[in-house]
């Protein structure tokens, strides 16, 4: 049976424990052997140990201080991996806490963040680089709307929460808040005519930035107090019972579970949905095919690849630089031949959709496309000029060429932008 992984992370706990025991560097007892005891104890059930009684008093028996902390390595290694608590018990937080006693970190952890968190991260990564940045936005904006919300002309709970986290996330550290200053105030050079509400939005603006900015490699500590800090937000502003949070499960992932599935996973209930904001019907759409009655219907191997298409390219482009128009995407193979399209185009196999961006010039979201996205075989260019093309054909067949080619009256040539 497969690890869960709080299973994994008491495993990696135990493995941690039963190296640093033994090496506890004084040759007498201390007060690492003190916690350690207190623990085993806990551990298999054993009345506490009284004050006057030395550590492993009771358990081990006389013998040399090295044999007493080996012999308490092996009692962790073999019985903390047999919590069988599918959630975190009183014991996962002791286990973490003397972790960070014997490795002299420091024993309080950031509000939000479970036990072993912090020491191990997340050794079941299920989340790609792009879900993590599209969680993390979305977090940002999360924030942003529930303190736009709030309707009091001055300060709440969930704004003291919100100017914690700004604390905690800013690059560059920001001054602690006298105690005389409003939430916010001091983060920005404004009149002081300004009405609390309209400071509140401000700080609610630069939180979005600053977890949108969040840029581990992995989902970490941060991340944990974001989710915290959302769900004590959510609680506190909305009077919904049925919408209150609980705190995070210790199996999920920060931001899992906060926001609707995200389509790209492959879990959205919506089949339509080929990424957050591209469905399966614009990129199929097409007024020939209307026209002469040709199916345009992909197959589930085309489906497929049109969503990696819209995952990978379009959806990344459209959260830099807004809405694009689709002019076409699929082409069956019976609709490539009515529009004269190129044998064996990208556009029958679900690889390529030619583009309009309602926000920025075609030439501007072509160079975009060029300098972000890692995995492209072309990006054309087509008609119109060179500074202002009529569209732009963009492809990630796994060819991965990454062409670049202008298309004009003249015939195609590779360009360089």
């Amino acid at each position: 049976m497969a690890l869960t992984q709080l299973q994994d992370w008491r495993r990696l706990a135990s493995i941690t424990l039963a190296d640093l025991i033994p090496a506890i560097r004084d040759v007498q007892l201390n007060t690492l052997d003190g916690a350690v005891d207190d623990f085993l104890r806990k551990l298999v059930n054993q009345p506490p140990r009284p004050v006057s009684r030395s550590p492993y008093v009771g358990l081990f028996g006389q013998k040399p201080v090295a044999e007493l902390r080996r012999q308490a390595a092996n009692v962790v290694k073999r019985f903390l991996p047999e919590l069988t608590a599918p959630n975190l018990v009183p014991l996962d937080d002791d286990a973490d806490r003397l972790i960070r006693q014997i490795r002299g970190f420091s024993l309080t952890r950031p509000t939000g963040v479970h036990p072993y968190e912090g020491l191990y991260g997340y050794t079941i990564l299920r989340a790609s680089q792009r879900l993590m940045q599209q969680w993390r936005r979305q977090a940002g904006e999360q924030l942003e709307n529930l303190l736009d919300a709030i309707p009091e002309n001055s300060p709440t709970p969930s704004d003291y929460l919100a100017v914690s986290l700004s604390l905690a996330l800013a690059r560059t550290p920001l001054p602690d808040r006298p105690v005389y200053n409003l939430p916010f105030q001091g983060f920005f050079v404004l009149p002081n005519t300004l009405s609390f509400r309209d400071l509140r939005r401000r700080g609610a603006d630069t939180l979005r930035v600053l977890v949108a900015s969040i840029n581990d490699a992995q989902l970490g500590p941060k991340d944990a107090v974001v989710d915290n800090v959302i769900r004590k937000i959510t609680n506190l502003t909305d009077d919904q019972v049925n919408n209150v949070l609980g705190d995070r499960p210790a199996n999920r992932l920060p931001y899992e579970g906060l926001f609707p599935p995200d389509p790209c996973s492959g879990e959205h209930p919506d089949k339509n949905l080929l990424s957050q904001n591209f469905t399966l019907t614009e990129m199929i759409q097409s007024a020939t095919a209307d026209r002469l009655g040709i199916n345009n219907i992909p197959n589930a191997q085309e489906r497929a690849k049109l969503q990696k298409l819209t995952c990978s390219i379009l959806q990344p482009a459209r959260d830099a630089l807004g809405p694009l128009r689709i002019t076409s995407g699929f082409r069956s193979a019976a609709l490539n031949r009515a529009v004269g399209g190129v044998p064996n185009s990208d556009h029958s196999f679900g690889y390529a959709a030619d583009v309009i961006p309602f926000n920025v010039g075609t030439r501007a979201f072509a160079e975009w496309v060029v300098r972000n996205v890692a995995d492209f075989d072309q990006v054309i260019l087509e008609f119109g000029t060179l500074q202002n093309p009529a569209w732009i054909h963009v492809s990630n067949h796994p060819r991965n060429r990454r062409q670049i080619l202008r298309i004009d009256s003249s015939g195609a040539r590779p360009i360089r932008i």
